[in-house]
């Protein structure tokens, strides 16, 4: 997406994506890609290039390097204390 690129993924991938940038498959069937490919190249040249910028805008505003810092120090974190709040709760039995 930082190289404008229209996405056209599956929900499981966990990209977020808009309809006016690009395509959520339903079910990933070889069918429904076929159809949105298809669907996708044959849009307007204007339109194509303005889904494009969009998603190029989206990638640069969330998908940084920084972002991608605090949100990873953010899920380590809350694994640390899940482990550290499981630890805690054991007890030993005499």
């Amino acid at each position: 997406m930082h190289g404008g690129l229209i996405p056209i993924v599956s929900y499981e991938s966990s990209v977020d994506v808009e309809d006016e940038y690009g395509i959520i498959l339903k079910d990933s069937s070889v069918e429904e890609i076929k159809t949105s490919i298809k669907y996708i190249s044959n849009l307007p040249a204007g339109q194509l290039k303005g889904m494009a910028q969009k998603s190029w805008e989206f990638a640069r505003k969330y998908h940084t390097r920084d972002r991608f810092s605090i949100e990873y120090r953010k899920t380590i974190e809350t694994i640390l204390n899940i482990h550290r709040n499981k630890n805690n709760n054991v007890h030993v039995a005499n």
